[in-house]
């Protein structure tokens, strides 16, 4: 009856005029009906009557079910609506009245009638001029229950606040509410502090609303009012007490604050940022707040410095909540991904150093899954992460950290670089500028001086495989990737590191014939550098890549339809280059049609670029190293010379006369061309070889290596007296001698200098040699480089060739100190045959000077030649050598001072193990015939082991020579003279009759042969029948 009562009134109010006062009794009416202890006190600031009225509530509804019973009454009436419409219809209800119809209509669902209300423009009003009630201290519930209701009509589209003129009312009171409950009780924001009825929380509604007039309202903030909300906002952040929805709605203010620049800079500013942290921790349930937190701290470290290293624990942790396989069902798929997006530009943001940037990638951000999240594409129906579009701020992210650390050889550890290989990957489809960016990354930071390059470039190789074959149409992502593929290659050629690179090479070929001449260009880069790491290749591959660098030189070189392309065909010519870095190999794979076809390209290139007036030094450069592999094969090099190749080298010389590579493989390559062959040596001296080469001395006196590869040119061009004083007569003799002068110290400069004025000296105009002071030049070289054997060998065998030349010479060569030199290397390289032959056939042809006599019967010289001799007495040479300046020394030496024990020992061992050298046994037989007995038992006893047995030895030897080569006067006559020496001496008696019989035998058939030793062979054998 109460309701239809009420109902009654309401439906005849525009009827009967008595004011405002009954609808406030009607609304108070209905407001005691339904309210129950919870709601506690109904009782108005004031009243109509003007008095508190003494209606006891609690008294009169203790039953909580008759309040539930009207509540449902009045819902299933019209109530509601008729009150609403009376409130919003008329023109002149009071603040006392409109607050009691507020506190009954919030007891019910008000939303749809306020979206489907045809008169919004007398709502908004009506809220405008609730909150124009005064004095406002007065009106808390009516201001609190207006913003209430603001906070609907913005929820349902219904308000369109950005015009109302209240709106700094309404920031006003709820920013004193806020206020109030921030000075008094920090962590009060679970209750009111207003009001403690069943109605909208407080400071739920304040900070809705606060967040509504900013966001909505774009209500002007001075700055005082910007700091009291950043620190209400952080307050509310920092008490652990506070609901998701209050710390979504301080998150939202804060972004839009910053967003729009107001209170940044400032201490509250900084306090928000560490709420805004402080809240993370408790927001790890809700994607779509995360996002909002995300997208503050973004604009928030855009301006205020923040410890970035735990903020982004922090981020990489929440977010690796949503990244396993399993469904949120109270989250979406776009609620995920929002999240996502803004915790990676948040990233973006924080990374503002190479430091930063290193803690991100090492974080386990980018191990977080990018594609696991199942989502519902409709009711029922449900998508696993196959359908996943991979987050694009992701792939922002992976790009700015890929430039920050791209320098940094050491930034990544394996696992991390794996980590960003597997990224780059699942991003390439969402972003070709990320995949570029992380193919760039990969090829820079992966450098071979780093540990792990073998297993990190082998993972890279990989990511840009799988790069390519993702993007096959896409000539730009093949471009990106092929040059990624380059610069990675060249880094695996550095390190020397094996690796199969078939695929990549595969799919490079594959890219050309796609994309033909517009790619060109990255094919040729990537084969070239691919064809350079060590790999097996199977032999169809193999010639594909050939066949393909012969395509692009031919249509770029010779094609008239093509323009001349220098960065085309230089890598065609580097393709050439790596593939032969083998030739023996590569010859039986590709065999010889494709060889001749590679060589005729080269030199047609040269050719072609001889007649351009721009020069082209890197084609070249990898055309002379091509051509420099393929003439180390013997059947290469008919094919180099019959394609026009000598002259071509040599031109191509002549026009890049300052490249030091060229010059160094242009040399080798005409050594090797010219190699022992006569013909071959008189076309290049024909083709002007020469004057290249003394060009070469005068452009690069400075150079050793190039130096070193012209003096062996020059020496193999030295064939004959002509040759040799050609080369002399255009200073080649003078410019060697001048460049080993200036780079002494450089072994390899000196070994090859000594080797070729080896060559060309011999016979060459002696005031030419003098004018260049050749002698000075080689005694310095021997003695600088006393320890190098190689070195010793060719300067030995210098001096060796000039000490033969005239009766001048070596006086010449001992006044520059020859002879210091020669038993230095003697010393030093005792058991080096290639040095002591030369050194000892020196001493003999100086033996006829002063002081080289003296030295030869010193006691120190002649033990360290006998020594040395002794050492390497198997050798055939040494042997030869060594009995022939061991001759010279018995001649030198006094009747008394001989070469004692070391020398005979020397000769006897010389001619045991070179019994069939008919030159050794005569030398042996010459020197042990001039040698008395007494030479070498003087200072030994016949008991003395050694001794005896070398007189043995000797007896043995001199023997076995008159018994092999029993036809050979000089060999038979100083064997007689060396015994019958020995037969004067009571102490070898003993030893000669040991060998008695044998040597009755060879005596008798001497003395048959030849008359002229039967004397001596007579004096033996009567000393020893008379015994």
């Amino acid at each position: 009856g109460i309701v239809r009562a009420v109902e009654v009134v309401l439906e005849n109010y525009y009827d009967v005029d008595v004011g405002t006062e009954v609808l406030y009794w009607a609304f108070r009416c209905l407001f005691t009906l339904i309210c129950d202890y919870g709601d506690g006190s109904s009782s108005s600031p004031s009243s109509p009557g003007g008095g508190n009225d003494d209606i006891d509530v609690d008294e009169e509804f203790e039953d909580f079910d008759a309040s539930r019973k009207y509540r449902t009454a009045i819902a299933n009436s019209k109530l509601i609506e008729m009150a609403w419409h009376s409130i919003v219809s008329s023109a002149c209800i009071n603040s006392i009245t409109l607050e009691m119809a507020f506190k009954f209509l919030f007891h019910f669902e008000i939303e749809s009638y306020i979206a489907d209300s045809e008169e919004d423009s007398f709502v908004m009003e009506l809220c405008e001029q609730a909150m124009l009630a005064k004095p406002h201290a007065s009106y808390p519930v009516l201001h609190h229950l207006t913003c209430a209701l603001l906070c609907l009509g913005v929820k349902t589209d219904s308000f369109n606040i950005e015009g109302w003129t209240t709106k700094s009312i309404f920031l006003n009171v709820a920013l004193d509410v806020l206020t109030l409950d921030t000075d008094n009780d920090a962590h009060s924001f679970s209750s009111s502090s207003t009001t403690n009825y069943s109605l909208p929380n407080a400071s739920d509604v304040m900070i809705c609303t606060l967040s509504h007039l900013l966001c909505y309202g774009h209500v002007n903030l001075g700055l005082s009012e910007s700091n009291t909300t950043l620190k209400i906002c952080s307050t509310i952040l920092e008490d652990d007490e506070s609901s998701d929805f209050q710390r979504g709605s301080c998150i939202w203010i804060i972004w839009f604050m910053f967003n729009h620049g107001l209170g940044l800079g400032t201490i509250y500013a900084s306090k928000a940022a560490e709420g805004i942290q402080h809240a993370l921790k408790k927001m790890g349930k809700d994607p779509t707040l995360l996002a909002v937190a995300f997208s503050t701290l973004s604009q928030v470290v855009a301006y205020i410095h923040v410890k970035a290293e735990p903020l982004i624990k922090k981020t990489v942790r929440l977010v690796s909540n949503y990244s396993e396989a399993i469904v949120h069902v109270t989250s979406t798929y776009s609620d995920v991904m929002t999240m996502r997006a803004e915790a990676c530009y948040l990233l973006c943001r924080l990374c503002k150093t190479r430091e930063i940037a290193l803690f991100i990638a090492t974080s386990g951000w980018l191990q977080l899954p990018k594609c696991p999240w199942e989502r519902s594409s409709g009711e029922g129906d449900s998508s696993t992460g196959s359908e996943f579009d991979p987050c694009p701020e992701d792939a922002h992210l992976m790009i700015k950290l890929s430039v920050m650390l791209a320098d940094d050889d050491d930034a990544l550890s394996i696992e991390d670089h794996g980590a960003m290989i597997d990224a780059s990957v699942q991003l390439k489809d969402v972003s070709p500028l990320a995949a570029k960016s992380w193919l760039g990354f990969l090829a820079v930071s992966i450098t071979p001086d780093k540990e792990d390059f073998k297993q990190s470039s082998s993972m890279a190789i990989i990511s840009m495989e799988e790069i390519l074959e993702a993007y096959p149409q896409n000539v730009n992502m093949q471009k990106m990737a092929l040059m990624a593929l380059r610069n990675m290659a060249a880094s695996i050629q550095e390190a020397g590191v094996p690796l199969d690179v078939s695929t990549c090479i595969r799919l490079a070929l594959d890219a050309q014939k796609e994309h033909g001449f517009q790619i060109y260009d990255e094919c040729c880069g990537a084969l070239w550098a691919l064809m350079g790491v060590k790999c097996d290749l199977d032999s169809k591959l193999l010639r594909e890549v050939v066949y393909f660098a012969i395509e692009v030189t031919e249509v770029y070189t010779l094609s008239e339809g093509y323009p001349f392309n220098e960065g085309i065909v230089t890598a065609g010519m580097a393709i050439f280059a790596n593939t032969f870095s083998n030739p023996v190999n590569v010859m039986e794979v590709l065999g010889e049609k494709i060889i001749d076809i590679v060589v005729d390209v080269v030199n047609t290139t040269f050719y072609k670029c001889l007649n351009k007036q721009e020069n082209h030094p890197r084609i070249f450069e990898l055309g002379f190293r091509t051509l420099s592999r393929l003439s180390t094969d013997d059947s290469c090099r008919d094919v180099i010379v019959n394609h026009g190749g000598i002259v071509a080298v040599v031109d191509g010389m002549m026009a890049n006369l300052e490249n030091a590579i060229i010059q160094e493989n242009g040399c080798n390559i005409l050594r090797r061309l010219g190699g022992n062959d006569l013909e071959m040596k008189l076309k290049i001296v024909e083709a002007d070889g020469v004057d290249v080469f003394i060009h070469i001395m005068v452009s690069h006196g400075e150079k050793a290596n190039v130096l070193s590869e012209a003096f062996q040119a020059l020496s193999c061009l030295s064939v004959d007296k002509t040759s040799r004083n050609f080369i002399a007569q255009q200073g080649g003799v003078m410019l060697i001698a001048n460049s080993m002068r200036m780079l002494a110290d450089n072994v390899e400069l000196q070994d090859s200098g000594l080797a070729a004025l080896c060559n060309i000296a011999s016979d060459v105009e002696e005031d030419i040699l003098d004018a260049s002071d050749i002698y000075a030049v080689v005694n310095d070289s021997l003695e600088r480089h006393a320890n190098e054997a190689a070195i010793q060998r060719q300067g030995l065998a210098l001096l060796y060739n000039l000490s033969i030349r005239g009766e001048g010479m070596p006086s010449k060569l001992m006044s520059n100190g020859c002879l210091r030199n020669i038993i230095k290397a003697v010393e030093n390289h005792t058991r080096n045959p290639q040095v002591l032959s030369p050194a000892l056939s020196m001493l003999i042809n100086l033996s006829d000077t002063v002081e080289c006599g003296k030295a030869l019967v010193e006691e120190k010289t002649v033990n360290l030649i006998t020594h040395a001799i002794t050492l390497n007495v198997e050798n055939l040479k040494i042997a030869i050598v060594g009995c022939n300046i061991l001759s010279v020394m018995c001649q030198k030496s006094s009747s008394k001072r001989k070469n004692g024990f070391g020398g005979i020992e020397a000769v006897v061992y010389a001619m045991m193990i070179h019994y069939s050298s008919e030159y050794v046994q005569d030398l042996g037989c010459g020197i042990l015939s001039c040698c008395s007995s007494h030479s070498f038992m003087s200072s030994r006893a016949l008991l003395d082991i050694d001794m005896f047995d070398i007189i043995c030895k000797m007896v043995e030897v001199i023997l076995s020579a008159m018994s092999g080569f029993p036809r050979n006067f000089q060999v038979q006559n100083n064997a007689i003279m060396a015994l019958s020496n020995m037969s004067k001496f009571e102490e070898n008696i003993a030893v000669l009759n040991t060998e008695q019989a044998r040597m009755e035998i060879v005596l008798n058939k001497t003395m048959a042969r030849f008359p002229e030793c039967q004397r001596k062979c007579k004096e033996v054998l009567e000393v020893m029948v008379a015994v």
